[in-house]
This record gives C-alpha cells, structure tokens and sequence, in this order.
C-alpha cells in the first residue's frame, strides 16, 4: 500500500500529539528529509513541553561509528529503561537508525516493553526493513509516520497545476501570509524545483517581498533566491545538502550562465570561483561554530536561530546531516581547489567539480563500506 500524502501525515502527527494520547515510541520514516526533520523538531518541542526532557534529550546518530559500539548501545538501551534524575522524563532521540537496527533491534523489543514511564523514544530513518521483526513491532503497537516525496508530476492528462506538489505550495502558502493561484504556485515550482525546505524557505522570502497576497509570477520572478540560472547560494547549498546530481546541474548553469549582480548584469564568467568558494568558506565556518555550540549544550534550535538567517529552514536542513569530520572534508577539498587555482592555474570549473567529487564521493564511499562491513 503506497504511503499517504505526507501532509496527511503531518497533519496526523499534529492531531495524535494534540489528543494527549502519545505513544511512548514515535517511528518517523520516508524519502523526504524536510518533513521527516520537521516532525523530529515538532516531536522535540510537543514532548518536551509535556513534561519530558528533563535531563535533556539523548540523541544517537547511527551513521556514526561509534554509535554502533557496544558500550555506546547499552547506555543508550539503560537510558531508555530509566526515569529521569529530577523524577521528570526522557526523549531518546535514534537517527538515521536502518544500520544500527538491522544490528541491535533484536536487543532493543525487550526494552520497549519495560521503558521507565513517561520516557519517549523517537526512531528516523528513511527507511526501515519492513520484514524485520523490530519494524513490524514498531509499525503495529506504536506511533508510525512516514513522509514520502510529493508528486510533482499530475496523474494521468490532468493539468499540471493538479499535480501533489504544486496543492502543496498553493497550501502551503498561506501559512506564510500568501494565497497563491495554482498558476502562480506552479511557478514556483517550475523556477524552485520540488524540494520542500526550498519551496518554504521561498515562499517565507515572497511573504516579506511582495505587495500582494497573490502575486503574479512576474512579480515572484523579481524576488525569488533560485533562478533559471543558478548561483553560488544554490550550488553551496546543494553542496552542503550532499547532492552531487543537484550541485552538478548548478555547476553547469554557473558555467553556461555565469552570474547576474544586484542590477541584474551578468557578471564575468571569472567571478564564479572567488564568488563561491567565499560563500562556501562562510557558510562552513557558520556550520562548525554551531556544531561547537551544540557540543557546549546549546539546543538546536538555537544555533539554527542564530545562524540560518533568512533561510532558517534550509540551513537546519543541510546542518542535520553533517558532523565536524563531514564539514572538515567539504573545508579540505575547497582549500585544494584554491590552492590549484593559485599554483596551477587550472580550469575554475573543472576545480570546482573536482572539489565536489573529493567532498561527496568519498563521503558516499565510507557510507556504502559501512553498510556492507
């Protein structure tokens, strides 16, 4: 059975936590990020403001090695059976958790029954095996969402202002201030693609822009970030997003299309390197000061708060798939390519992909051997 509109399921979540009847396990899963990380933060503020959270949340990452590590895992499973300290509770916090089930699930049924009362256990993943015994436990007894990517193609013949995607942003929209017709919100899609966290952090930007509650798609075209070119705000958050296909595609139009200044010139095509390894430099040095407020016991949505600036939502998108180590890798391979460009004299372009190839390639590599050890 395919999986429901993931605004359904939003809407789901929102009605089951509203109900005072939360279940003590919440399973969030599915192809889209952006909403599978904004019910992790809906999850963090309802619960908390219930009571949990006392010591503060417990969080384990399980794309990192050392969350697969034996000590590592019976802490986490002894925190889960424990009340709080100052008699409150916990949220126990599992990410990216497919690896780290597919090993330590059978350990973690018996602890799911005698969890201390009031503790909360929030699992994420993209997906999850279905046919493990844990996965069927999880999806029968307890709280299960999962947030597929919304259709951006229309069923059948029907027009394409009918397709998932673009009811979603007409939707969407208006909790943001706006009302925009479908012509309009297919606009936006057709310019901004069909990511989530990019079509809210632009229809956020549109609410403060423009004059009208509708606006023409001439009047968004003046004011919207992403453009049919691209620029070094699009590539370097592609890049931060680990998507190599959507960080070449902009590549490509940076080449092709070069860069337009405030007046809407286009700028020379020798502007594209300095232009963003700047705006890349800056935004890692933002992501390794919050990562460092994080460890000193700031909460995420602080640091997010504090550094996202106009694009909250998209700067807490790409920070929750990073680490110092991941971040250092990005900070290695653009001080390489700037280093080539100066003693070498190389290709800016071919300095630029080879820079993505050295940040994301080897990333994907150390994932997929980790997988298979």
């Amino acid at each position: 059975m395919a999986a429901p509109n993931p605004a359904k399921e939003w809407t789901r979540l929102e009605a089951l936590l509203a109900s005072g009847k939360a279940p003590k396990v919440f399973v969030i899963v599915g192809q889209d990020a952006w909403f599978r990380g904004r019910a992790l933060d809906l999850l963090r503020k309802r619960l908390s403001r219930g009571g949990a959270g006392g010591e503060g949340a417990v969080e384990l990452d399980g794309l990192e090695r050392e969350s697969l590590n034996h000590e590592r895992v019976q802490d986490f499973l002894m925190d889960l059976g424990t009340g709080d300290l100052f008699g409150g509770a916990k949220i126990l916090l599992l990410r990216n958790a497919s690896r780290w089930l597919s090993q330590h699930g059978k350990a973690l049924l018996p602890v799911l029954d005698r969890m201390a009362p009031g503790n909360f256990l929030i699992i994420e993943a993209e997906r999850l095996d279905g046919r493990s015994s844990v996965a069927r436990k999880l999806k029968k007894e307890y709280g299960w969402f999962e947030f597929r990517r919304l259709y951006d193609k229309p069923f059948g013949n029907r027009p394409p202002q009918s397709a998932e995607l673009v009811r979603w942003v007409q939707d969407h929209s208006r909790t943001k201030g706006l009302q925009l017709d479908p012509n309009a919100a297919l606009f936006l899609t057709e310019v901004c693609g069909s990511d989530p966290g990019v079509l809210d952090g632009e229809l956020t930007r549109l609410a403060g822009l423009v004059d009208r509650k509708n606006p023409s798609p001439k009047e968004m075209r003046a004011v919207l970030s992403t453009a049919f070119e691209s620029s070094q705000f699009e590539f370097v958050e592609a890049l931060l997003e680990k998507d190599l296909v959507r960080s070449l595609r902009s590549l490509r139009a940076l080449e092709t299309q070069g860069l337009r200044d405030r007046d809407g010139k286009r700028m020379d095509t020798g502007a594209v390197f300095p232009m963003v390894t700047s705006w890349l430099s800056s935004t890692l040095e933002k992501g390794f000061l919050a990562l460092r407020q994080r460890e000193e016991g700031r909460s995420f949505e602080e640091v997010v708060q504090e550094h996202g600036g106009y694009f909250k939502e998209r700067f807490a998108s790409w920070l929750r798939k990073h680490d110092r180590a991941s971040l250092a890798r990005i900070q290695g391979a653009l001080l390489r390519a700037e280093t080539r460009l100066r003693t070498m004299g190389e290709d800016p372009i071919i300095l630029l992909e080879q820079m993505l190839r050295e940040a994301l390639l080897e990333s994907r590599r150390k994932i997929l051997e980790g997988e298979y050890q």
